[in-house]
């Protein structure tokens, strides 16, 4: 495969109205932080199993050709330009994952529900592969109910290694937005402490949030405010992305602590945000 040309957002397509979606929300992304955006759309042959099978099919290169015009059609259907379209061979997880993982590609972006190739997203073993086996940040986008503008980020720290990837990639993205942040972190409402040291945890952990993990977005210039919760992280930032009107949640994939367990809460949240979810990896270089 030759390269994607420049820094690029790659978006998996399969022709559902939520790909579509998907879609649409990442060429938007992309305009506004200077980034192309190559559609992507899987196939692979089928091995019948019976004399003469698969004799008659198309060349490799005759269907990678047939997918891209059925691309080129939706992205004309759904209005948009300056869209690349490419090919690429399954099964779908491994050609989405390995093209994910090339230099110009800054983030795949897909939709959380299919009709096609990525039928089931979020549901099935495709998912879940792309969610907890990728090394570029994945944004998952549901159905939107309304437009909401990305001039507000909700990202979601616990203090564990993940976070330092997690506050580093999303202060980038705000200043090179221009949005303001609201950085989150919960902690455990259920946890038996004696009486008076809640407060004094939670005062302490409101203190460290500010001084270390707000760091890169004070170094960047980016507006923010970090907030510490009680409760359940995974209801704590929907609702806190509600009452910010944020457009975005970001998270780490994997953490410790109160967010112990963080692939369980991505899970969830891209199964019930309203929003599209943001899911960072451990990325070994800032």
């Amino acid at each position: 495969m030759d390269t994607f040309g420049p820094e690029t957002i790659l978006v998996g397509v399969d022709r559902s109205q939520n790909s579509i979606e998907a879609l649409v929300w990442a060429r938007a992304l992309g305009a506004r932080l200077g980034l192309g955006v190559t559609a992507a759309m899987v196939w692979q042959h089928l091995a019948w199993d019976f004399p003469g099978a698969g004799k008659s099919d198309p060349s490799a290169d005759d269907m990678d050709e047939m997918v891209v015009r059925d691309l080129e059609s939706i992205i004309e259907e759904a209005g948009l330009e300056n869209v690349q379209c490419r090919a690429l061979r399954g099964p779908t997880h491994q050609a989405l994952q390995q093209a994910s993982t090339r230099p110009e590609v800054k983030m795949l972006v897909l939709g959380t529900r299919g009709l096609g190739p990525i039928a089931g997203l979020m549901l099935g073993s495709v998912s879940r592969k792309l969610l907890f086996g990728g090394t570029q940040p994945l944004v998952l986008v549901p159905q939107l109910e309304a437009h909401v503008p990305l001039d507000g980020v909700v990202v979601g720290l616990d203090g564990s290694p993940i976070s330092e990837s997690v506050a580093a990639w999303s202060a980038r993205l705000c200043s090179d937005l221009g949005a303001s942040a609201t950085i989150l972190r919960c902690i455990d409402p259920g946890a038996e402490l004696p009486p008076g040291l809640f407060d004094e945890i939670m005062t302490r952990s409101q203190l460290e949030l500010d001084l270390e993990w707000c760091g890169p977005f004070r170094d960047l210039g980016v507006d923010h405010r970090s907030i510490i919760e009680s409760g359940d992280p995974r209801a704590c930032l929907i609702e806190t992305a509600r009452v910010e009107k944020a457009g975005l949640i970001v998270i780490g994939l994997r953490g410790s602590g109160q967010f112990s367990g963080l692939g369980g809460t991505a899970s969830y949240l891209v199964r019930h945000s309203t929003l599209p979810v943001a899911v960072i990896p451990a990325l070994p270089d800032q």
